[in-house]
């Protein structure tokens, strides 16, 4: 993509980096449990991954810039992730 316009190899592209972002997202939960207590607060964030992801896929130009989560959302996504470590 040059000067930021989306073309099908970028969007092939960034649909792969994607998938492998969730692919590693779906591992971190299990990270999360085998690691020491003290650690777990620094891979909590990883819970938001797949919401992000979800935003990502949906936008139509990545160059625009993208929604943010919402604030409620953030912390139920951080909520849940804590309680289930």
């Amino acid at each position: 993509a040059a000067a930021g316009l989306m073309s099908p190899a970028m969007g092939a592209a960034l649909a792969h980096l994607r998938d492998v972002a969730q692919s590693h997202a779906q591992a971190a939960p299990r990270a999360a449990r085998d690691a020491a207590p003290a650690a777990r607060a620094a891979i909590l964030p990883l819970a938001l991954v797949p919401a992000r992801l979800e935003i990502f896929a949906r936008a139509r130009d990545p160059f625009a810039g993208v929604a943010e989560i919402a604030q409620w959302r953030r912390q139920w996504i951080l909520w849940r992730a804590a309680r289930a470590i």
